[in-house]
């Protein structure tokens, strides 16, 4: 994981981020934000950096309109990107960056 990286997840973690979409956030604790661009710097960097990457590597047009990203969470100190189509595909991110996506998960982006 690059440091820029780890610098963006600390920042989330330290914030008590759970999760992150493009215009929304939600802290432990607190109620959903919604319209806020409060992260928005964060979420780019991490769709960049893990989702189109990812896309790229296993050949996915990331302008699909069969994939649907959604959001980054942190789950038990774990991060997670997750997708709304293929309907409720969660994957950590660091299985991403690792290159140890389960191959169902590649076969349901790639369709």
């Amino acid at each position: 994981m690059s440091e820029e990286l780890t610098k963006v997840l600390k920042k989330l973690e330290k914030d008590r981020v759970e999760f992150i979409n493009y215009d929304y956030y939600k802290k432990k604790g607190e109620e959903l934000v919604l319209d806020s661009f409060e992260y928005v710097k964060e979420f780019d960097y991490l769709y960049l950096e893990i989702v189109v990457k990812l896309y790229r590597e296993i050949g996915v047009d990331e302008y699909n309109d069969n994939n649907s990203f959604n959001t980054f969470s942190q789950v038990d100190r774990k991060w997670y990107a997750n997708w709304i189509n293929p309907d409720g595909l969660s994957i950590k991110i660091d299985d991403i960056l690792n290159h140890k996506v389960d191959s169902q998960y590649i076969e349901l982006l790639k369709e």
